[in-house]
This record gives C-alpha cells, sequence and structure tokens, in this order.
C-alpha cells in the first residue's frame, strides 16, 4: 500500500467569503479588480472604478507623516505565567531563538501590508474575550496550545482521509506506523495533522512598526475595541525577511502615508468586499498496487 500526500490552498468552486480591502493603497486595476470579486470574467463597474479612484484620492489626501511614539510598551507582571508556558511551548520555542520578544502594542497605530482580511474569521477568532483580560488576549494573540483538532473526513471510494481548514497554519506535523493491537500481523500506517500556533507578529523595519502575521485577530480585537495587545516583536533590516507574497506595494506600507490597522475599517479608503474563500487541504490516500518486476 502506498501512501500519498498533498497540502494546497485553493478555494472551493464559487465559493467567497466577506472581508475588507485596503482599496486606497491598490494601484487603480488591483483596486477594481479587489472590488468586483476577484472573479476573472466578472466586469468592472463604472460605480467600482469610482470608488477605487475616489479611495486611492483620499489616501493621497492624508497629512505625511506617521505617529508611533510610544507604540510598544513591557509586558506587565499578569502576563508572567504566559509567557513561561511559552517559553515551554513546542510552537513558540523558535521564536524566543531568533530574538523576538513578548511586548505590548498599541494595535490601531500598528502598520498594515494585507491588501484584505476575512471578516468572518476576525470575528470567529475573538470570540468571548474581555477588555480587561490581558492574559485572554495573549492566549488568543500568542498561543502556547494549538486550537482545537481539525476536521477528517473519509472518501471511502476514494480510500482516502481529507482535512480542510481555513487556517492556513494546518500542516503535516509526523508520521506513525506499528503493529495494530488484537489483529496479530497487522500494521497501522499514518500521518499526524494539526493546526498550528500562530503568534501575532509586529517588526520594526525602517523606523516603523508592521504587522507581520495575525491580521484576522487584529480586525477582531480591533473591532471589539481591544487595542492594548501581547505581541512577538523583532527588529528587521531587510525586505526579504519583511516581504511576504500577495502584500501591498512596498512604497504602500513604506511610504509617507501608510495603512495602519484601523484604516481596515474606514469607508473612505476601505470597502466591504466579497473575495473567494481560500482554504488549506491536506488529502492522504492509500493505494494498493502490483508495480511489475
Amino acid at each position: 500500500m502506498q501512501f500519498s500526500e498533498h497540502g494546497k490552498s485553493q478555494p472551493p468552486q464559487g465559493l467567497t467569503r466577506p472581508a475588507r480591502a485596503l482599496v486606497g493603497w491598490m494601484p487603480q486595476e488591483q483596486g477594481e479588480m479587489v472590488l468586483q470579486g476577484n472573479t476573472i470574467g466578472n466586469e468592472v463597474t463604472a460605480e467600482q472604478r469610482e470608488v477605487a479612484r475616489q479611495a486611492r484620492e483620499s489616501v493621497a489626501a492624508r497629512s505625511a507623516g506617521l505617529d508611533q511614539d510610544d507604540l510598544i510598551s513591557e509586558p506587565p507582571s499578569q502576563l508572567d505565567e504566559h509567557i513561561a508556558r511559552l517559553r515551554k511551548s513546542e510552537s513558540a520555542t523558535a521564536f524566543f531563538r531568533e530574538g523576538w520578544r513578548v511586548q505590548v502594542v498599541d494595535l490601531p497605530r500598528v502598520c498594515a501590508f494585507q491588501p484584505s482580511i476575512f471578516t468572518d474569521s476576525a470575528a470567529e477568532r475573538v470570540m468571548d474575550i474581555k477588555h480587561d483580560d490581558l492574559a485572554g488576549i495573549a492566549a488568543v494573540s500568542l498561543p502556547a496550545e494549538s486550537p482545537e483538532p481539525p476536521r477528517v473526513q473519509f472518501d471511502q471510494g476514494r480510500q482516502a482521509y481529507m482535512v480542510l481548514s481555513p487556517n492556513p497554519n494546518l500542516r503535516i506535523v509526523g508520521q506513525f506506523g506499528g503493529p495494530v493491537p488484537d489483529q496479530p500481523g497487522a500494521a497501522a500506517l499514518g500521518f499526524i495533522v494539526r493546526v498550528m500556533p500562530s503568534p501575532m507578529q509586529v517588526i520594526r523595519f525602517r523606523g516603523r512598526y508592521i504587522l507581520r502575521d495575525g491580521y484576522h485577530r487584529a480586525l477582531g480585537l480591533l473591532d471589539q475595541g481591544i487595542t492594548q495587545v501581547p505581541v512577538f516583536t523583532r527588529t528587521m533590516e531587510t525586505i526579504e525577511q519583511v516581504a511576504l507574497p500577495g502584500m501591498l506595494p512596498q512604497d504602500a506600507y513604506l511610504g509617507e502615508r501608510p495603512p495602519l490597522l484601523r484604516d481596515y475599517r474606514d469607508d473612505t479608503v476601505a470597502r466591504d468586499v466579497r473575495l473567494p474563500a481560500v482554504q488549506r487541504m491536506i488529502v492522504i490516500q492509500g493505494n494498493e498496487l502490483s508495480p511489475g518486476g
């Protein structure tokens, strides 16, 4: 028996999700496409062109400059226990080795470079968090443990296990093999899948603080009025360390009028859109073969 495994991110056919898009910082053509849903074959309307133009003009009309003074503070003693758990957790130890620190940031003034955020996921990730519970906020922004196990389906016809998650941190983290109790001569073979904990990361680059990871949680927290959030912080020196695929142009988030996290809810520069739903899928399939000699 041969096992084949595939991990991929793909939008299910025709499925879309609500999102907020920073149209004002996108090139005109990209902003128009996002407003019409990033769907090939759909015509961009005159209204969508006008919305994209007005959003870009709103950004251009802003005063140049950025106020991030006193944006970072040291974590209070009430986070000591959570930080100690982080240092012992398998997922976070690598961050400490690389020089990341746990600090508290003023979230609304952090720069953004992700073009859009799915708003349904933003709400789900921060449900039931209390404003005055900094340790509870840290459990979401800097998780020490994995979320709930992913849901697994079995396709009898294909003899395949399928794991589908909207969380891009779904991974194959191990494999196993061994005898089956009460079944002499049989062996069990398989893979271990897990949604890996993902800490919110704020980096300092070229004199400004930018959110590198954790956008859905950031929007959800801001929507609940939570602004002081524990995150991992680190200074980075090269754009190769900073940049991620599919982000806004560099002159947007490194320019004189960069987008901030609070701008996702500013209707003069950002808009509600529906975008193709991208999900992470893992398929583990068993094939019975008779290779020729």
